[in-house]
């Protein structure tokens, strides 16, 4: 089954997910709206982008252990480490996601207009350092600072997403790139506390994404987050869900198209949908998901790893050896920007 024909189909997709043949993609159980392709009026494409991957941002405990961001630090924190260069696992998410986007849109009619919403939420990152700071391993200081350097780097991966699109999109069709807004009153709540020394609480963040709306409303309520980082995959579930809106009037559809390691919340996605449903049945929520498979990385000595898109040393290889051009292209796409790293990074730390 090609693209063209799984955008064609009416029909839901199925349940657990199922692989495409010849395919390095999963698509994950889906349900398309009961328009053509030709009549709806919209097609969103929605691609998640995390902010320097799994181990391109750690934090240096009092003891000297090197703990990412994501994981529990159980102890004070006295800075972070912050990787400059793109990470492999951010290279994958603004190069090849957008190519296969790109290559989705080409079976859209044209007529239909199509919408690439990038997620990349730079609050997202914080969120794990709040729940610690509630035990008080973490100073207001380091997360404003922390906070600033997300920002920056949130807006040089979105340009090199939007540079990306134009090259493979090889001027074929006008698509619009935007920015999803998902965790705007938690960011606004996080820095104002942080403004004035403090930090907030996670309670109060999870407050904060109640009040972002009727969906966020819904997605709290049933879903109860209590961290912080909680809200991190709610958000790409509001996203997901606010792309997929569809009504009888105004068909749309979404497509996500991530890597394979948001497959659980894309499920997730999917069951929420099941939820909000049946409490509005005049509303649906159209979508399908196309997930990258992890590929092996080669390492010192060729050994192979599973999945090594957090190690910017590391090189991608096919079954014949042939090289990707990933950290080529990034460089050609997005030229160096060097920021200064938080805190006393000693040099090579990440290296």
């Amino acid at each position: 089954m090609g693209q063209q024909d799984l955008l064609s189909d009416r029909a839901d997709i199925g349940s657990g997910g199922w692989h495409l043949p010849d395919s390095p993609h999963v698509v994950v159980s889906g349900h398309l709206p009961r328009a053509h392709l030709r009549e709806l009026k919209q097609v969103i494409l929605i691609s998640s982008v995390p902010l320097w991957g799994e181990r391109g941002a750690c934090v240096r405990t009092r003891s000297g252990r090197i703990v990412a961001l994501a994981d529990p630090v159980a102890e004070p924190v006295r800075g972070v480490l912050l990787e400059d260069r793109l990470t492999r696992w951010e290279q994958e998410a603004c190069l090849l996601l957008p190519s296969l986007a790109a290559s989705m849109a080409w079976h859209i009619p044209a007529t239909v207009p199509v919408l690439q919403r990038v997620h990349a939420p730079d609050t997202a990152i914080l969120l794990p350092l709040v729940d610690e700071a509630a035990y008080g391993n973490v100073p207001a200081g380091l997360l404003r600072e922390l906070s600033e350097h997300a920002a920056d780097r949130q807006q040089r991966l979105i340009r090199l997403v939007t540079r990306r699109w134009q090259a493979s999109a090889g001027g074929c069709r006008p698509v619009e790139v935007e920015l999803s807004a998902e965790l705007e009153a938690v960011a606004d709540r996080l820095a104002r506390a942080l403004a004035r020394g403090r930090i907030p609480s996670p309670d109060s963040l999870v407050q904060a994404a109640e009040r972002q709306g009727p969906l966020w409303r819904q997605l709290v309520r049933r879903l109860r987050p209590t961290r912080a980082s909680d809200l991190s995959a709610l958000s790409m579930m509001a996203a997901q869900l606010r792309a997929a809106r569809s009504t009888a009037r105004e068909p749309r559809l979404a497509v996500t198209i991530d890597s394979i390691a948001q497959y659980a919340i894309g499920q997730r996605t999917q069951e929420a949908r099941t939820l909000l449903r049946g409490r509005c049945h005049s509303v649906d929520y159209s979508m399908i998901g196309l997930y990258v498979r992890s590929r092996p990385w080669l390492g010192a000595a060729h050994r192979a790893q599973p999945d090594a898109a957090h190690e910017p040393r590391w090189r991608a290889a096919d079954e014949a050896d042939h090289q990707d051009g990933l950290p080529a292209e990034a460089r050609r796409l997005s030229p160096a920007e060097p920021s200064p790293r938080v805190s006393s990074q000693p040099p090579g730390a990440l290296r």
